[in-house]
């Protein structure tokens, strides 16, 4: 089952760091061409579009990785049950 959700999401969101990259590429270029000549509209709109879609990147990014804090944290647990429950209570609520 993990390989076929591990294939889903790859499908659905592809590799989320290499859209990050690209896009923080794209977005620097068309930052170092704004003062030129050849600046229109569609590449400020495009840089505007570029800078929410990296947000979302980063924001599905963040989620990820606090979803796996979670999980991992849930799973290697405390040997100490009884403030490891007091504690997962707390970061549930």
């Amino acid at each position: 089952i993990k390989g076929s959700v591990r294939s889903q999401n790859m499908s659905v969101f592809g590799d989320l760091r290499l859209k990050d990259a690209a896009t923080l590429t794209r977005i620097e270029y068309l930052e170092e061409i704004e003062s030129l000549p050849m600046w229109t509209r569609s590449l400020s709109e495009e840089r505007k579009s570029l800078k929410e879609e990296l947000n979302n990147i980063l924001f599905i990014q963040e989620r990820a990785a606090r979803m796996k804090s979670k999980i991992q944290w849930a799973k290697l647990g405390d040997a100490n049950t009884r403030v490891f429950y007091k504690r997962f209570s707390a970061r549930n609520s």
